[in-house]
């Protein structure tokens, strides 16, 4: 892994904050993903992450609050990009995304972060916890339906 003070820039794939021009120095990562195989879904709940790509090629998924429907919040989307040596990307903190080997050798990514302790989530993770009631609820739901809130009933004299 390249030490993060030896880089003054980085090539971003997506649109960073303009105040980030070099990796995270808190928390480090190095992953290879071999050919046909992902980094499972996932989000860190405490840190934001810059990913760089050190060697083979791959894409990068973001899945993301929907600006464009601030006035519907269950609504999300996402931006694939591509990813090769050299290239950065910024994952703002809880963002779902993932990684993905669409070549034939090794893809190796170096992950920063600004905690030393950053949590990783995985969707794995998240479903393996639910009941199987739940999971199958959610596996069949309707996506485009907006998010139902709960309301306690009031409670009668």
């Amino acid at each position: 892994m390249t030490h993060p003070e030896e880089k003054t820039g980085l090539q971003f794939v997506n649109t960073p904050p303009a105040n980030v021009t070099a990796p995270y120095t808190e928390g480090t990562a190095s992953i290879t993903i071999p050919s046909g195989h992902l980094l499972t879904p996932h989000w860190h709940p405490n840190a934001d992450e810059i990913t760089t790509c050190t060697a083979g090629t791959g894409t990068v998924t973001i899945i993301a609050p929907n600006a464009a429907t601030p006035s519907n919040p269950g609504t999300a989307t996402y931006q694939t990009y591509p990813f090769t040596a050299g290239d950065s990307v910024y994952l703002q903190q809880g963002y779902f995304h993932y990684f993905l080997n669409s070549g034939t050798e090794d893809f190796i990514i170096d992950l920063t972060f600004n905690e030393t302790d950053f949590d990783i989530l995985s969707l794995n993770e998240v479903f393996s916890l639910l009941p199987i009631d739940i999971k199958v609820t959610a596996i069949n739901s309707d996506p485009t339906n907006p998010i139902i809130p709960f309301e306690v009933p009031a409670r009668t004299a």
